[in-house]
């Protein structure tokens, strides 16, 4: 009873021959809307009519049935034994097939595809129960149950002519094509809203020209005549450092702190005041006056007005190298901008690379919608 896998092969590929329907990418999704509302009319149609046949199987079915549970085995001569168990399983096939049109009397189904595989379960159910109880049941009784398969046998040739599985496979065909239509529309936008998020290109554009700018700044400043008058004062206030440290070292041995150190090392506050000096001479620029107190009379005058010189020329120096240097104020900022510039190419080869991985997605579910609708007579373009 291999027939009752009938609704199976009705879902298997099906070869048709004619030309091809020729479709674009752009107008697929509309024409798969179009496509779907006309295989949903047709549907309803077939399960109109495959409900209308079940209807009038039942109705032979029962007068089959009645035809067969009437048979007697009365008049037969063969062994009471036997006759017994011909009757049983005659009755309990007439059981399964009232189960059988009872459940085909209430089969149904959202999709034609959904209705036959429910018919296709009901009716395996029927084979795995009643296949027995046929066999052993014929040995007696063969016109009557003949008659019962010749009409299920019946249901199965009606149901094939009607080629529900060319219907069926277009209509799958079409959801899964519909499906990666979806998750095409779905990446695309992934990358608009990544390509509109992310304005590394725009970023790094603008960081390109901010260094070509600066490296002209940075040439334009060298050359201009302020500069080169500022390099000139910073050489020379550098000079003027140096003569002012030797000066300084110069004043600190006009002192003579060895001197004044054996002259006061049992004063325990005015040697406090020798090492002080001694030993941070440049203190005496900013505070000196505890320190006269204590070298000799005969040069406190020379002192005093060599470090009011001294502190004046250090303020100067201090305020002509302290100044920044314009060049390394470009400089630095330029190597800012070039991290900068290296951090966003950075950034665009990570979103050029997570871009590139949809397009190949985008174009790898295109080519599964072409194969797949090819198999069905469509072509894209």
């Amino acid at each position: 009873m291999g027939i009752f896998n009938f609704i199976k092969n009705l879902l298997k590929e099906e070869t048709k021959t004619g030309s091809e329907t020729v479709v674009t990418l752009e107008t697929l999704p509309n024409w798969i809307s179009e496509q779907k509302a006309e295989i949903k009319e047709k549907e309803k149609t077939k399960i109109e009519i495959i409900k209308n046949l079940i209807s009038q199987t039942i109705k032979e079915l029962e007068e089959k049935q009645k035809a067969l549970d009437e048979v007697t085995l009365e008049k037969r001569k063969e062994d009471e034994k036997l006759k017994h168990l011909v009757l049983e399983n005659r009755k309990s096939y007439s059981e399964s097939l009232t189960v059988l049109m009872e459940k085909l009397q209430v089969v149904d189904g959202e999709s034609l595809e959904e209705l036959t595989l429910n018919i296709d379960k009901i009716l395996s159910d029927f084979q795995q129960r009643a296949h027995l109880n046929y066999e052993k049941a014929t040995v007696l009784i063969g016109k009557e149950m003949a008659e019962t398969k010749e009409t299920i046998n019946k249901f199965f040739k009606e149901l094939k002519e009607m080629d529900n599985g060319t219907l069926i496979k277009k209509s799958k065909t079409l959801d899964r094509a519909e499906k990666k239509l979806e998750e095409i529309k779905e990446e695309q936008k992934l990358i608009s809203d990544l390509q509109s998020a992310n304005d590394a290109e725009k970023k790094l554009k603008d960081a390109e020209e901010k260094e070509k700018s600066l490296k002209n700044k940075l040439e334009q400043t060298k050359n201009s005549e302020d500069y080169k008058q500022k390099q000139l004062q910073l050489e020379e206030a550098e000079k003027n450092r140096i003569k002012f440290d030797e000066e300084l070292l110069q004043l600190k041995n006009e002192i003579g702190f060895k001197s004044l150190a054996n002259i006061y090392h049992s004063d325990t506050k005015k040697m406090r005041i020798v090492r002080h000096y001694g030993d941070n001479f440049s203190h005496v620029l900013e505070n000196h006056a505890d320190l006269l107190e204590i070298i000799d009379d005969s040069i406190k005058e020379k002192v005093e007005n060599k470090i009011f010189e001294l502190h004046k020329r250090n303020k100067e120096i201090t305020r002509i190298l302290s100044q920044s240097d314009l060049i390394e104020e470009i400089q630095r900022e330029i190597q800012t901008t070039q991290n900068e510039i290296t951090a966003l190419n950075q950034e665009k080869q990570k979103q050029e690379k997570i871009i590139s991985k949809f397009n190949e997605n985008i174009s790898r579910m295109q080519e599964e919608i072409k194969n797949s609708l090819k198999e069905i007579g469509i072509e894209i373009k």
